[in-house]
């Protein structure tokens, strides 16, 4: 069986009581439930299997037919909305990785009209271009305000906010506002070094306005 990690990644990591229940139960009762394949490649399971791996433990497979691996992909991502009891932020994250899975597929489609064109000289109509960011809003149930934050904290946060996010120790407000502070700050920075360029630069007059008081 293989591994791939582009796959696996999807998949919001187990926390430490999570995965040690889980090999409790799986200890007890044994794997009941397959591990699921495409192409020989495991997108269902990946804790179980490394739980099986480690105690040397029988489970069974499920092989199952996709078109390609965006489909996988897609496949995967909801298959953890029906299953975990996954936070805002979790179900955020999840769901923005839909972004790339939702372009791929548009150029799909373009791909699709081109041949379909070529081979029958026939043009198939145009339907209005899906709201990508309503469409990822509503597949995490949340706001489309609460997604932004979530898309700029992805973009910005260190690895160890967004520990404390996924454990809950931190909200997403809480570390967006975080960020929108460092961002004032480090713009703070700039300004100064502008303002002291320009003084150097013999535009000091210009300033005295702006700054009566020091």
């Amino acid at each position: 069986m293989q591994i791939l990690q582009e796959l696996e990644s999807l998949i919001p990591p187990l926390s430490n009581e999570e995965f040690k229940q889980l090999e409790r139960n799986i200890l007890e009762e044994g794997i009941r439930d397959p591990l699921i394949t495409w192409n020989g490649i495991l997108i269902d399971g990946h804790n179980r299997y490394r739980i099986a791996q480690e105690h040397d433990l029988n489970y069974e497979t499920l092989e199952k037919e996709f078109e390609n691996i965006n489909r996988v992909k897609e496949w995967m991502i909801h298959n953890q909305f029906g299953r975990r009891n996954l936070s805002n932020y979790q179900r955020s994250v999840l769901a923005l990785q839909l972004e790339d899975v939702f372009r791929e597929k548009a150029k799909e489609s373009k791909s699709d009209k081109v041949s379909y064109f070529r081979q029958t000289g026939e043009v198939l109509p145009i339907l209005a271009k899906p709201d990508t960011r309503k469409e990822i809003a509503k597949i995490a149930n949340v706001s489309h305000g609460t997604l932004d934050k979530v898309k700029v904290i992805q973009a910005n946060a260190t690895t160890e906010v967004k520990e404390k996010l996924n454990t809950g120790e931190m909200s997403i407000n809480e570390a967006y506002k975080e960020i929108k502070k460092e961002e004032k700050i480090e713009e703070r920075k700039e300004d100064i070094k502008k303002q002291l360029k320009d003084i150097e630069s013999g535009k000091l007059p210009e300033l005295w306005g702006k700054y009566e008081v020091i």
